[in-house]
């Protein structure tokens, strides 16, 4: 694992230790749609693609992470940001949303 991923696990384990697998993929759908909706999304397109994607197979968990991190790369460069500085300065702040 890389450095900023462990330090994200440690943060995790030391502030939210009771949390479950559900409770992690939650807070997975909860920033997304924060970050969607940030973007300019609007709440009847994300309810659309919701929907939609209970249509789709499951995909590779794998997969999955590389396509949000892929995603995750555009939407910082549209946004003339650093993605991994933006994941630091998330730590350093300590994600208070979790608790």
């Amino acid at each position: 694992m890389s450095e900023l991923q462990n330090r994200a696990v440690r943060m995790l384990q030391q502030e939210s230790l009771n949390m479950t697998v559900s409770d992690h993929r939650f807070q997975m759908l909860k920033v997304a749609l924060a970050l969607y909706r940030s973007s300019g999304g609007s709440e009847r397109m994300a309810r659309d693609l919701c929907a939609e994607a209970f249509k789709e197979p499951r995909k590779d968990i794998a997969a999955g992470i590389g396509e949000i991190m892929i995603v995750l790369a555009g939407i910082s460069h549209l946004n003339d940001l650093d993605m991994m500085q933006a994941a630091y300065n998330e730590l350093e702040r300590g994600l208070p949303e979790l608790a």
